[in-house]
């Protein structure tokens, strides 16, 4: 019989046990184990749509049974089949429950299955998902998109809920904005007692079935929720408690919706995708809840090309490894729909063979990335943050919609700024803003909650910050909330009278061009506040440069040192070096291996040109071994062993997809490859000697596990 073991030189550890208590990499999927699309991940997320309880105990045996760790996703948004609504969870029909616009329509998402109002009924049908799911095994549960639109409330049951929350009779939310404002409010708050009540319910029924299972709140970015007319507890969710983090759901669909509702069509694709990431990390940064950050190799649209899909998952891959501070990934969601035929994506599945090699490289940095960098981000100056709260979705004045926000975010990104997004509930967290050194201000787009956030930035301030406040009105200045109730015309004014400034000073600047701004020291920090509105930097030029030098001057004069615009960003995650240029070409000095590429190429002093992304391996060290050594390897090395004789290896990925390693041959020519099965099976390989000093390898992945020696000859 063979022996693996032997054969190989090690015994082979699964590599997927040892991570399955805290999973770096998962993928969510919507079908039953599958050994074409059994990508040797640490968790994988079960997200079965309207299907018998059984069937889904079924889907997560069939994963567990297969070594990996079963976890559960459901929608706690939407009516995935119609069994609540229409009765056959409790036999009562609950489409009142339904959100409904003005004209009374039922918002339905993709057109099959209605977006719900968190109600008694719609929590206690969601209970029995997380008490299902634990009962089929699983090891978190994860109820995505608890999310609502802005745009609805006229379904009874929420007619209901306002009369509760207000006190008052229901206002339709079309009537005003204060009305609208308050719907949003309340939507957001009904969607965080549900994650709370679910949350709960997941502790205390695991601890009935002696278990231990994690809960995580999968969410969209707050940059694409707002295009899509969509209220979600976001910074708000902070407070929900025992949850373990987040997902942060974002993949080419947000990121181009981001993008579609913003001026400036300089703006690109990695701008967009850089940002969405930036919030989400900012939320949990310096926190004890996990963050996931997803990608997608594709998108919901079908529509596009591979090559496309190709160049969008690049940037969103180099954008979520610029961030030292996570290094836990959801992979992708849907593997399904780039592994298997049958599906229309990019004019037909599977994906092509050279991008599905690709993707399993791609998967082996996010594996491999360490927490932390060797090296901080490189790029402009660091600790500038605009301060950003959830209420910019229950707001709907703006047109295109990101404007405000991404008005003062893209100009110092496209610098070479690592500017950040500043959620204003972590205002109260101790130590949290003294990240920033710079604060950026605009209630443009959004309003404070409470009337302590000033409070805090008046101490962060006082303490040695520079906060900049820009200017911008609108129709939500006049809503029922904590500035009114003190007799200030709008939340500016109450902040600028925390911070020692008269609003009537501010104000009797206006239309005086020698007086761009008005400037007042505060403690050990600056107070400016400019008469620049935002949202016109992104579409008039004037406007920009006249924002980016007030920036430029306030470093100089108040920070101590000038503003450093370097036009592009760098990291390195271990031996992974990520860059992105913005203008300028930057030339990458070193040896490395082009991860992004299907034959993982050697090259040496990279020219990156502007507007471009890369992750590279850096192999100068590992070239200079006296024996040979691997280089990379894609997705997922489970083990190797290496002598001056032999390399040996073992290897899991799914069937039916190609995959290659670079081996470093120290001076030394290839003697013999052999691959083998677990069953002993020989397994055909290409081997190439390329002349540079390495060795290419391609083989047939096998879901089970290939081994691999290489025998070496002087």
């Amino acid at each position: 019989m063979f022996d693996m073991n032997e054969f190989l030189g090690f015994g082979v550890q699964d590599q997927r046990i040892l991570s399955a208590s805290e999973p770096k990499v998962t993928f969510q999927t919507n079908t039953s184990y599958d050994p074409r699309i059994a990508i040797a991940v640490d968790a994988v997320i079960v997200h079965r749509h309207g299907v018998p309880d059984d069937d889904i105990a079924r889907t997560l045996q069939s994963w567990a049974d297969k070594g990996f760790c079963p976890q559960r996703m459901f929608f706690a948004d939407s009516d995935a089949g119609w069994h609540y609504t229409r009765g056959t969870f409790d036999g009562v029909n609950h489409e009142e429950d339904i959100e409904l616009t003005q004209d009374g329509t039922q918002v339905l998402c993709a057109g099959v299955r209605p977006y719900m109002l968190p109600t008694e009924g719609w929590t206690a049908y969601l209970k029995t998902q997380v008490r299902n799911a634990i009962d089929g095994g699983a090891k978190a549960i994860y109820p995505e998109e608890p999310l609502a639109h802005n745009f609805t409330g006229y379904e009874k049951s929420f007619q209901k809920a306002f009369q509760k929350e207000y006190g008052t009779p229901w206002v339709p939310s079309h009537t005003s904005p204060d009305a609208f404002f308050k719907t949003a409010r309340l939507k957001n708050k009904l969607y965080h007692q549900l994650e709370q009540e679910l949350q709960e319910y997941t502790q205390e029924y695991a601890a009935e079935t002696g278990r231990d299972v994690d809960f995580y709140i999968p969410i969209h970015s707050l940059y694409s929720n707002i295009p899509a007319s969509l209220v979600a507890p976001l910074g708000t969710s902070l407070s929900i408690t025992g949850h373990k983090g987040y997902i942060g759901q974002i993949w080419t669909g947000p990121v181009r919706w981001a993008l579609a509702n913003y001026s400036d069509k300089n703006a690109t694709f990695f701008d967009s995708a850089y940002l969405l990431y930036d919030y989400f990390v900012n939320l949990v940064r310096g926190s004890d809840l996990i963050l996931y950050l997803l990608g997608d190799p594709v998108e919901d649209d079908p529509s596009h090309r591979w090559d496309e899909y190709d160049v969008w998952y690049k940037e969103c891959l180099v954008a979520k490894l610029m961030f030292p501070d996570v290094n836990t990934y959801e992979a992708m969601p849907w593997p399904d729909r780039i592994f298997l035929p049958g599906y229309s994506t990019g004019g037909g599945t599977p994906a092509p063979s050279r991008y599905r090699t690709i993707l399993m490289s791609a998967l082996t940095v996010l594996q491999d990335a360490p927490l932390g960098a060797v090296h901080d981000l490189q790029g402009g100056t660091h600790g500038i943050g605009m301060l950003i709260g959830d209420t910019a979705m229950w707001q709907n004045n703006h047109q295109p919609k990101l404007d405000p926000l991404f008005g003062i975010l893209m100009p110092l990104l496209q610098q070479g700024l690592p500017v950040c997004s500043v959620p204003a509930e972590r205002l109260h967290d101790k130590g949290y803003m003294d990240l920033f050194q710079m604060l950026l201000v605009s209630y443009d787009a959004w309003k404070p909650e409470q009337s302590d956030y000033h409070e805090q930035l008046a101490q962060w301030v006082k303490s040695g910050g520079v906060l900049m406040l820009f200017d911008g009105q609108d129709s939500f200045d006049d809503i029922e909330m904590f500035w009114k109730a003190e007799g200030f015309p709008n939340p500016q004014a109450h902040l600028l009278k925390k911070l020692g400034v008269k609003y009537s000073d501010w104000k009797e600047n206006e239309g005086k061009s020698d007086l761009r701004y008005l400037h007042h020291a505060y403690g050990k920090g600056h107070v400016i506040a400019s008469r620049i509105t935002p949202k016109l930097c992104s579409h008039d030029a004037t406007v920009r440069e006249a924002f980016l030098n007030l920036i430029r001057e306030s470093a100089t004069r108040y920070l101590g040192s000038d503003l450093t615009e370097a036009g592009f960003l760098s990291v390195r995650r271990g031996n992974y070096l990520v860059a992105h240029t913005f203008g300028t070409t930057q030339t990458l000095d070193g040896r490395f291996l082009d991860i992004y590429h299907e034959d993982l190429p050697l090259t040496s002093n990279v020219a990156l040109q502007p507007n471009c992304s890369t992750v590279l391996l850096d192999v100068s060290e590992a070239m200079q071994s006296p024996i040979p050594k691997i280089l990379h390897a894609t997705y997922r090395l489970m083990g190797k062993k290496e002598t001056a004789d032999h390399t040996t290896f073992f290897i899991q990925g799914p069937d039916g997809t190609e995959g290659c390693v670079r081996l470093f041959a120290a001076g030394r020519k290839v003697a013999s490859v052999q691959a083998r099965t677990k069953q002993g099976d020989a397994v055909e390989c290409g081997v190439s000697e390329t002349g540079d000093g390495t060795v290419l390898v391609k083989f047939p992945y096998n879901a089970e596990g290939t081994g691999f020696r290489v025998d070496w000859a002087q």
